[in-house]
């Protein structure tokens, strides 16, 4: 994701003060991310966890949960039958999690059902915070330029 900052003419920040700005911005903006992640699972009995790294001037969250890879990016089989009053607790390109019903009956090799169908929950985090990036990243900009100046 690429954002372009406007900033103002005049007294600018040391580059010091802007790097502190723009990675204590990516440090509240990957919280932010996790929990998106983390309401996309939060009437799961088993939570994947979430982990933030850290690199110069970017973040990277991921998971290393099989279960929830299934769910966002979809199967094209499904190796479990699932009780007849299923319902799902996620829905396509919504960031939450309802309390759905029914679940598991069994799951077998042998079976060869419809897959999963993609939540896309990582295209639709990503999509929200490329809105509200630049923004963001303006504030604290525009924060450091107002520092700069006093």
């Amino acid at each position: 994701m690429r954002c372009v900052a406007i900033v103002p003419r005049g007294d600018l920040p040391d580059a010091k003060s802007m790097a502190r700005a723009i990675e204590n911005t990516l440090n509240g903006v990957a919280l932010d991310v996790q929990v998106d992640f983390g309401v996309t699972v939060q009437t799961w009995k088993e939570k994947p966890k979430f982990n933030i790294k850290r690199e110069k001037y970017a973040r990277v969250i991921s998971t290393s949960s099989k279960i929830y890879r299934f769910v966002t990016r979809g199967t094209k089989v499904r190796r479990a039958l699932m009780s007849p009053d299923f319902r799902p607790k996620t829905r396509n390109r919504w960031i939450g999690s309802n309390k759905g019903r029914g679940g598991v009956v069994f799951i077998s090799k042998r079976l060869k059902l419809p897959g999963i169908k993609a939540r896309e929950f990582e295209e639709t985090i990503q999509a929200k915070w490329q809105k509200q990036m630049p923004k963001t990243f303006q504030r604290a900009i525009d924060a450091e330029v107002s520092r700069a100046r006093r």
